[in-house]
C-alpha cells in the first residue's frame, strides 16, 4: 500500500454504481478538447495495490471521476471515462458531466 503525503493529489475513479474502482495519485490532467479530459499516471486499485495492468473493455459501462480536488479545473466530475491505456502509466479519457457542459456555454 502506498503512503500518501499531505501534498499528494488523489483522483478517485468510480464505477457507475458509485463504488471506488481505484485512484490516481498526482496524475497529469489535461483538457484535450473542450469538456474532454485525459488523465494519466500511476493507477492504484481500490485496495491500494498497484496493478501491472487494469482490465478494460469498451462494452463495459464507463467510469466516473471526481476532479473536485483540482483547484485549477473548473469541472468537478467527469463521466463516460474510458481506459485508453491499461498498463502503467494508465491513461483514461472522459468528458465533464453533461450539466457542467451545458452551463458553460
Amino acid at each position: 500500500m502506498n503512503d500518501l503525503k499531505m501534498t499528494d493529489l488523489k483522483i478517485v475513479v468510480l464505477t457507475p454504481a458509485g463504488e471506488i474502482a481505484g485512484y490516481f495519485i498526482n496524475p497529469k490532467v489535461e483538457m484535450i478538447l473542450p469538456h474532454y479530459y485525459k488523465l494519466s499516471g500511476t493507477f492504484y486499485d481500490h485496495d491500494g495495490g498497484m496493478p501491472h495492468r487494469i482490465e478494460f473493455n469498451p462494452e463495459v459501462l464507463p467510469y466516473n471521476v471526481d476532479l473536485s480536488g483540482i483547484g485549477t479545473c473548473k469541472h468537478e466530475k467527469l463521466e463516460a471515462v474510458y481506459v485508453q491505456r491499461s498498463r502503467q502509466p494508465v491513461e483514461m479519457i472522459g468528458r465533464c458531466q453533461t450539466q457542467d457542459a451545458i452551463s458553460n456555454y
